[in-house]
């Protein structure tokens, strides 16, 4: 069964003489992943990869979180701090100027994988690259790979770190027509059952949901009731990376 090996075995990379994982930035032809599409073939996958019962140590994003960028999170806060008008709303919005206490949701965009590491030393790899595909592997990337990521997603994912995973849910839709390009997948206009996301349930009754975004894959912790799980800006605050260049004094945040 091909299916099996290539996403669970296979190296990362090609030989490049003695070049190491932390001195390297991710390359997706270097990634052996899969390309998942039909319910079945995930869940296959996943029920191979036996995530059930292993206890999470730490989370990592290779890329940058597009929801986490200095110049969006102002622009987020713009929009929340309704009680200010004008220039001074303006001014609320600024980094140093920031009520500590507004919160925001534990979730990420994103659109390089996300690497799940456990306490075995084991790690799980996930990506969405373009609605309905998954892409996944168990240690096809090294845990050292260098990260461009903009957003500490331990601080971000916290209610899932250290915690062990009960169930994993495979949350599914029945589609003619290819969402990216708005074509019918076969000429009978025959349906396939498709995944939205994949739901990693925890013994503490929180979820890690992975989903796509057309080209994108959005990552969210997500409590029992489906509803998303809040952090606020003080916790957050030293999650994040990008200050420095991402607030220039005077920049307009209004719509």
């Amino acid at each position: 069964m091909i299916w099996k090996a290539a996403g669970m075995f296979k190296k990362w990379g090609r030989k490049e003489g003695n070049k190491k994982s932390e001195d390297k930035f991710f390359t997706p032809s270097e990634w052996h992943a899969l390309t998942l599409k039909t319910s079945e073939e995930i869940r296959r996958q996943i029920d191979f990869f036996k995530l059930e019962g292993r206890k999470v140590k730490r989370i990592k994003m290779i890329g940058r979180s597009y929801i986490h960028t200095g110049v969006y999170i102002a622009d987020y806060v713009h929009g929340v701090i309704k009680q200010y008008e004008g220039e001074e709303r303006q001014n609320q919005s600024l980094w140093g100027k920031i009520d500590s206490e507004i919160k925001f949701r534990r979730e990420a965009l994103i659109d390089q994988p996300l690497m799940v590491e456990f306490d075995n030393g084991e790690t799980f790899e996930i990506d969405t690259p373009q609605v309905p595909n998954f892409c996944m592997t168990m240690n096809g990337i090294p845990w050292e790979i260098k990260c461009e990521c903009n957003v500490d997603a331990d601080i971000l994912f916290a209610p899932c770190i250290g915690k062990r995973i009960v169930n994993v849910e495979a949350r599914t839709y029945r589609s003619d027509k290819d969402v990216m390009t708005g074509c019918f997948f076969n000429e009978d206009h025959s349906e396939y059952e498709l995944v939205s996301d994949l739901v990693l349930w925890f013994d503490n009754g929180y979820g890690l949901s992975i989903g796509g975004h057309l080209d994108f894959c959005g990552v969210s912790c997500i409590d029992r009731r489906n509803e998303p799980v809040f952090i606020t800006f003080r916790e957050l605050k030293p999650a994040l990376s990008e200050w420095e260049d991402s607030f220039p004094e005077g920049t307009n945040y209004s719509r």
